[in-house]
């Protein structure tokens, strides 16, 4: 019935769990500015005016992470598609714009598309674009933050298969244990016959990771200092981006990425309620950490979080891998 009488969108939403520290966007973003060190969440640079100056970033010389991963799934995409199943749910995680989607929905391997993302407006958008487009597939999502956790409100359909898609090397934005604890959740909301498809950076030589998160044009300070824009209207702060720099650095020791925004002189900005975040000059607030995880790294992260059918995707002289994790029907037999 569902392939032919879709129903309209349904759009959930997840919840904090009940041991955050913070219950909403204040309370989140004074605990990390009054942190050692000062931190802003990296959700937080995407306001509308962050989101579209990451667009711009995305077709960067400098930034060669999504021309690398098409690359690898335009090389890939028949091999993937002999190892995933049809007539699917396709679980696309952090589904922005849905763009990445595309491949799979144009492959004609899904029934139904569920989004997760933490922007209501944008997730309705691409439901009701998707809707129009492929006609044959019903539409959902669920408005939720993943660092929450994996949350997955609407019911499966039993009769389908699900795969989820977690594009964009996006999984570096999670401390290890974080991201090991996010694949595992994904691995409980799979049974026999499911798949995974990952995609994972990994190091490259230094300068040319630097200059991604770092370019010529000035594009990636722009999107980093936005953040300061969106603490202000949150909070009713006082920041003054003016007062800072961006700032990309490789921290070689853990592998990762590491944005900042440095304290140009000594300066006291208000936080509301009272409160104030003291820096020095050259004091620096980390705003994002994006691990680069060789494949070896990938590999323990998946089989820590309960997958042990891998396969990786690549293309010579690259570092970024696709992974297609696999739930057999043997195990249904153990």
């Amino acid at each position: 019935m569902l392939d032919t009488l879709q129903h309209a969108p349904r759009v959930a939403h997840g919840a904090p769990p009940s041991t955050l520290q913070w219950r909403d966007a204040c309370q989140e973003l004074r605990w990390g500015l009054l942190a050692t060190p000062p931190s802003i969440a990296p959700k937080f640079l995407y306001d509308a005016h962050g989101c579209a100056l990451y667009e711009a970033i995305t077709t960067l010389p400098e930034y060669h992470l999504p021309r690398v991963e098409r690359a690898i799934l335009d090389r890939h995409q028949g091999a993937m598609l002999q190892l995933l199943p049809r007539g699917a749910e396709l679980i696309d995680i952090g589904s922005g714009d849905g763009a990445k989607a595309r491949r799979w929905l144009d492959a004609g391997i899904v029934r139904r598309y569920i989004g997760l993302d933490i922007a209501e407006d944008w997730l309705r958008e691409v439901l009701r674009r998707g809707r129009q487009r492929y006609p044959g597939v019903q539409f959902d999502g669920v408005v939720t933050d993943l660092t929450w956790g994996l949350q997955l409100p609407l019911p499966r359909e039993a009769e389908r298969p699900r795969i989820f898609w977690y594009p964009g090397s996006s999984i570096g934005n999670f401390e290890p244990a974080a991201a090991t604890a996010l694949l595992a959740q994904m691995r409980a909301h799979m049974r026999p016959g499911d798949a995974l498809v990952l995609a994972v950076d990994g190091p490259v030589e230094h300068a040319r990771m630097v200059h991604a998160y770092d370019d010529a044009a000035g594009v990636t300070a722009a999107f980093n200092l936005n953040v300061l824009n969106v603490v202000n209207r949150t909070l009713g702060a006082s920041f003054d981006a003016t007062a800072f720099r961006h700032r990309a650095v490789f921290n070689a020791e853990a592998s990762r990425i590491e944005m900042h925004l440095v304290s140009q002189h000594a300066q006291a900005i208000a936080l509301g309620t009272g409160q104030v975040l003291r820096l020095q000059a050259s004091e620096h607030i980390v705003t994002e950490h994006s691990y680069k995880h060789a494949p070896a790294r990938a590999e323990q992260l998946l089989r820590g979080a309960g997958f042990d059918q891998l396969q990786r995707f690549g293309i010579d002289g690259e570092a970024y891998g696709v992974y297609l994790a696999r739930i057999g029907h043997a195990e249904s037999e153990r």
